[in-house]
This record gives C-alpha cells, structure tokens and sequence, in this order.
C-alpha cells in the first residue's frame, strides 16, 4: 500500500512539473504566433526613417523587391551611446543601434517604451518601437543597419583602445551589436549600410573640414568597413554615392546638406537593391 501512494505521489510531482513547464512555455509560443513577419528589418537613423508625405527609403526598397520590411529607423540615434553622465538611463542611448540590439535579442523592448522624446518629428517613435517589439526576428532573412552620420556629427570617439567592446565609442557599439544579434539570432543576415557624404553649409563646412572627433567622415566610414571585414558582415559602401565635386551637389542629393532629396533616397534604394541583387 505505501509502495502504491509512494507511486501516486511520484506521479503527482511529474504532472505538476509538466503542467508548469507548459504554462511557461504556451505563452511564449502564443507569442511567436502573434508576431508579424518580414523579410527585411532596417535600422538606423533619419536617412532610412520615415519621411512625412515623401516616398522614403525604404517605401522604395519595398517596392522594388516585392518582399515585406519593416522600417525601424529612428531619426537623430546614433549606432553607439553617447551620454556618460547618465549611462544606461539615458532616453536617447536607450534608442541607439546598441541598445536596440539587446532589446531585439532578449525580447525587452522596456526602456525604449519609457523613452520619452518631445524632438520635433519623433512623433513616429512609439509606432515604430511598437512594431520592433512585434516582430518575430527569428523569421526575418535580412537585418539592415545604417548608422554612423550621428555618431560622427555628435563626437562619438571611433575607438576606446582600452575597450573594444565600449558602447561609448563607434568601433565598440558596432562590434557589441553585431556580437549580441549573431549570438541570438544566428539565421540573421546582417548588411551594414555606411552613412552618404554630407555638407554642413550653415556651419560653411562638410563632412570633411568638419571634426567633431577629431576625424573625419570618411574616418569613420573606413572604419566600419575594416570592422564588417572583422566581424563577418557584409557592408554596402554609400560614401562615394553622392557627388562632391561641386557646391550645387550639396543640394542636388541633399535638402539641407544631410537629408535625402527624393534623388538621393532613390539612389540609396537603388544601391540596396542591387547589391542585394548581385549577392542573393
């Protein structure tokens, strides 16, 4: 009789162990279902992110492939952190490239939700955070990421010698994000998109007598190149797409010296595309 209730209980303490496993787990797998997908993820700044009433970046990427992508750019971040002071409770470093990737990877999307940003044009950022956090990543073929015009323009340092895994310097935000997506996500392509030529006409400078870091944009450009080499991603090279042999071509590729013209974000889209083409 005590072997029998012995073997009563046993049984008693699997099934219980089955049943909490399964509520574990059930809601994740709801989850997945749930969750929307794409074939294309882009990340970046204000040069892939919507544009008000224009035809923008990615609307023409879309457009041309035939293939579903989700437009998570978020214009003014940076790829790296750039606040030291506040460190992690920074609300604009909870939205750079870094900080995203660990949200995408463990699923956390929190700090970028409490972000709150009263810039003119982020009205769009709690759509788009929104979207990320509903995206089954595992599912998605291609993770776009341009970045890099910020962190020039805002000084971020392209390296801390000391470590190559700073999220407070260009080289250790690029080199932690793509670490965390190929650990978490290992079906994932990633492309690197390097930042255009620009112009600073307000300041009567460009992007190559201004130096914020002490280097140029091209610095940096070279820079994320030699780090897609290292780290085992592929890179398109948008810093020779838009002419500078003349003044007019500031406004020519450009509205303001930064932002795309509707030739420019046809040109970049037509890059995307091709190289996408010719490397299926």
């Amino acid at each position: 009789m005590d072997k029998i209730m012995r073997r009563k209980q046993i049984v008693y303490v699997v099934l219980a162990v089955i049943l909490l496993a399964a509520l574990w787990v059930i809601p994740k797998s709801f989850n997945r279902q749930g969750q929307d997908s794409y074939y294309m993820v882009c990340l970046g700044d204000s040069m892939l992110a919507p544009v008000k009433k224009m035809y923008g970046v990615v609307d023409i990427l879309e457009d041309k492939l035939q293939k579903p992508i989700y437009n998570g750019a978020l214009g003014g971040t940076c790829l790296g952190r750039k606040d030291k002071e506040k460190r992690l409770a920074s609300t604009h470093d909870s939205l750079s490239m870094v900080a995203l990737a660990e949200a995408i990877a463990y699923e956390d999307f929190g700090p970028q939700k409490a972000a709150l940003i009263r810039e003119n044009g982020t009205d769009y950022f709690a759509d788009t955070i929104s979207g990320l956090a509903g995206t089954a990543f595992d599912k998605v073929d291609v993770v776009l990421i341009e970045h890099g015009t910020n962190d020039y323009n805002s000084g971020i340092p392209m390296v801390n010698e000391e470590d190559p895994y700073d999220e407070y310097s260009f080289a250790g935000a690029l080199r932690k994000t793509v670490k965390i997506l190929k650990e978490q996500l290992p079906g994932v392509r990633i492309i690197l998109v390097t930042p255009t030529y620009c112009w600073f006409p307000q300041m009567g400078h460009n992007c190559e007598t201004w130096q914020p870091a002490g280097a140029t944009l091209e610095d940096y450009v070279e820079l994320e190149k030699r780090l897609a080499k290292e780290l085992g991603v592929e890179v398109i090279d948008h810093y020779p797409l838009f002419s500078h042999a003349e003044e007019a071509d500031c406004y020519k590729y450009t509205v303001d010296g930064l932002h795309a013209t509707e030739l420019g974000r046809q040109m970049i889209a037509d890059s995307i595309v091709q190289y996408l083409l010719e490397n299926p």
